[in-house]
């Protein structure tokens, strides 16, 4: 609080206005940007809506899996993990990013509720430079289409 205290000292209300305008702006185009490299990359692999707001484009894979829980729920040094280190690219359910529910287990710690469909899927940020995600979202697309050829996930309309 105290640092946002000195920067509205600092900006004044009309200077925290225009830093909030250009972070919309900056962050529209990253959306925009990210959108058209995920429709041209993958967009006969996954479903989405593109973002009003927000930091993340939330993608579903088509017809095949519910969620991202394929592609993040393995074993250490199991399939997916090797195939998501040759793509470099690192992924883990929506639902990981759901709210935290108790659970009943003795340890009393929690654990990640069973997300509402809105959290179903794989989140994608868009907070990154725009000159990365077509060749980000064309690692995607291999690791999809090589788990599918493994048998890890279902292809398109199987």
């Amino acid at each position: 609080m105290v640092v946002l205290g000195r920067l509205l000292e600092t900006w004044g209300d009309q200077g925290f206005a225009q830093q909030i305008t250009r972070a919309q702006s900056l962050l529209r185009r990253r959306s925009r940007a990210l959108v058209a490299a995920v429709r041209a990359e993958c967009g006969d692999l996954v479903d989405f809506a593109e973002p009003k707001a927000g930091l993340f484009l939330w993608v579903t894979l088509k017809d095949h899996m519910a969620d991202g829980t394929a592609l993040a729920s393995f074993p250490s040094g199991g399939a997916v993990e090797k195939a998501m280190a040759e793509f470099g690219v690192v992924v883990l359910p929506g639902r990981v990013f759901a709210p935290f529910a108790a659970d009943d287990s003795d340890d009393g710690c929690s654990s990640v509720a069973s997300p509402p469909a809105t959290h179903r899927g794989l989140r994608l940020s868009f907070v990154g430079d725009e000159a990365a995600y077509s060749d980000a979202c064309r690692r995607l697309r291999g690791l999809i289409l090589l788990l599918c050829s493994q048998g890890a996930v279902q292809p398109p309309g199987a």
